[in-house]
């Protein structure tokens, strides 16, 4: 089904029909407990979707050094929750002060039982240069929930994800519902989305 909408997609975006998803400036709040780590999976929650970010996103850090390859990969920890990655150059407390270098979306499998409408994102990319790079995590287009809702994933830098269930005990809510008709919509939003989000990466 999905592969009709994406169709339908292309086709509007080949029209010069777009849905402005650049990333807007965003309030930078980090994650408590450190830098991420190699290895190591931390677990986050996220609510409200928004194309471009929102202030319900959640920000992690971590150090590197330039020509390194890491591997950045979140896991949705509720079904119908619609993860999205950006990469940044830089620390601050607004995203405007970074340098976006790329962004994920529904490129890597979803961890078992936790199938949802679209895919995870992973980030595989090579450093530029030695510092800080910031991660922003933000909820795409999700199935609906109540407002202010917050739905739990997780992040694992350069390693080999398993579930963390047992992290979001309390804070995932019911998977909400969607429609065949959300689903194109979602499709539509994610297409268009995509294709202006890629036109800010470095290259």
């Amino acid at each position: 089904m999905k592969t009709h909408f994406l169709a339908f997609n292309s086709f509007l975006l080949v029209a010069g029909i777009g849905v402005a998803s650049i990333a807007s400036a965003v309030p930078v709040v980090y994650e408590p407990g450190g830098p991420l780590l190699p290895g190591v999976t931390r677990v986050g929650a996220i609510g409200d979707p928004s194309l471009t970010g929102s202030p319900f996103d959640d920000f992690w850090n971590f150090s590197g050094v330039q020509g390194q390859q890491i591997t950045l990969t979140g896991n949705r920890l509720d079904p119908g929750l619609d993860l999205a990655m950006r990469l940044y150059l830089g620390a601050g407390n607004d995203t405007n002060l970074l340098t976006l270098l790329t962004f994920a979306d529904d490129n890597y499998p979803e961890l078992p039982g936790f199938a949802g409408p679209f895919a995870d994102p992973q980030i595989i990319f090579t450093l530029p240069a030695t510092g800080m790079y910031t991660v922003q995590m933000w909820d795409f287009l999700s199935t609906p929930v109540p407002p202010n809702t917050l739905r739990c994933y997780q992040l694992t830098l350069d390693g080999e994800p398993t579930a963390q269930v047992s992290s979001c005990a309390g804070r995932v809510p019911e998977p909400g519902s969607l429609s065949l008709f959300g689903i194109a919509l979602a499709g539509l939003f994610r297409v268009m989305g995509r294709g202006v989000a890629r036109s800010r990466r470095i290259h």
